[in-house]
């Protein structure tokens, strides 16, 4: 008899943590590299809303684009009982180093939006931005055959923050459309990032084959992302090269910064500059809307902030799972997000397991569009 009873006490001793740990509430760290830009309002509340749906807790913070203020975020989360740290980094070259910290504390990391390059990661949801650069380029083909009658010219190319892969790969994306590039940047780029055949659709030079009479003329990197300092690019572009013909921005803001110069100039004018920009801000939609900017790319935010919630909380209550190509593809079928997909995507360290969210372009045809997604839209 009293073994019975050793046994039953061994037993509940064993169970007892696992069913308080059951019990315990989930707690989840989201970190987003700013909040200058409009759509981070979005980021922030789909997220928290689909977290407390979940009855999950959240601690957030935002960098304000400097990485060591994030380094500092991300330490600070390792110790308040977060079970799953969703990541926007600031700096995609440098961020591995939390990753590799968090895992040696056995909290898993899941990249949004931005992928880190060179280090581990768990799980990536982001949209595609090599196929924002691409929209970008179409859009941009179409107007010069208004234009010209064929697709010829001479672009600048306005990037972001130096080092951020979404800029490198949102541009790449852009370098597709043109036939030369007397900058060099778009060699440069693909030399970096590009290890990926299906994915990177250009030659040697970094650039497409299709359109050889459109020249890249001019690219610069903003760090910070700053419209001031797109906007003093813009000028820049205009005295060397007055006869460009369109400005294809990393982001929106970059967008308000080439349009304030334009307009100083008396150039704004979109039958002659085209504008394109990615984020779709309100500004930037009514910009559209009032006929003063060609293009914006909507970057889906409700199904990008909860897909990152609902595999996030898979991933803490099921903190031994191996998440792999079958895992995912389970999940995303079973995620409420049909037009979510799962690619493995290179980031020079590893196959990083992604799911990828939806993009829209945005243009005066679809500007009243309501998408009830945090994307701005103009009301009819």
């Amino acid at each position: 008899m009293s073994i019975k009873i050793a046994l039953f006490v061994l037993i509940n001793c064993f169970l007892l943590p696992l069913s308080i740990q059951a019990e315990e509430k989930i707690k989840i760290g989201f970190l987003l590299k700013t909040m200058q830009e409009d759509r981070y309002q979005h980021d922030k509340r789909f997220f928290e809303e689909r977290a407390k749906s979940l009855d999950v807790e959240v601690i957030f913070n935002s960098a304000s684009n400097d990485h060591q203020f994030q380094l500092k975020q991300f330490s600070e989360l390792l110790v308040q009982g977060c079970q799953v740290i969703v990541l926007q980094p600031v700096d995609t070259e440098k961020a591995e180093e939390m990753v590799r910290e968090a895992h040696a504390r056995g909290i898993k990391v899941i990249g949004y939006d931005s992928l880190l390059r060179n280090g581990p990661l768990d799980v990536m949801v982001m949209q595609d931005s090599w196929e924002v650069g691409r929209q970008q380029g179409k859009e941009l083909e179409k107007w010069l055959k208004d234009k010209y009658g064929e697709v010829r010219g001479k672009i600048a190319l306005i990037m972001g923050e130096p080092n951020d892969n979404n800029a490198m790969t949102m541009s790449l994306g852009v370098c597709e459309t043109v036939g030369k590039d007397s900058t060099g940047m778009c060699k440069k780029i693909k030399e970096k990032i590009c290890h990926d055949k299906e994915q990177c659709k250009v030659n040697e030079d970094g650039v497409g084959t299709k359109n050889p009479n459109l020249e890249l003329v001019f690219a610069e990197e903003h760090k910070g992302w700053s419209a001031d300092k797109a906007a003093d690019t813009t000028e820049e572009v205009l005295k060397k090269y007055p006869d460009i013909d369109a400005f294809l921005c990393n982001n929106s803001g970059l967008a308000r910064g080439v349009i304030k110069t334009l307009r100083a100039y008396d150039r704004l004018d979109i039958s002659k500059i085209f504008i394109a920009g990615s984020e779709a801000d309100k500004a930037n939609v009514e910009y559209i809307n009032k006929g003063e900017q060609n293009l914006d790319i909507c970057k889906k935010i409700r199904p990008l902030a909860e897909t990152a919630v609902k595999i996030a909380v898979e991933l803490a209550k099921n903190p031994l799972k191996e998440v792999n190509e079958t895992f995912l593809k389970q999940f995303v079928k079973s995620a409420d997000c049909p037009e979510c997909s799962f690619k493995n995507v290179k980031n020079d360290y590893m196959d990083v397991p992604t799911i990828i969210t939806p993009i829209v372009p945005i243009t005066k045809e679809n500007v009243h569009t309501h998408i009830d997604d945090g994307c701005a839209y103009i009301s009819k």
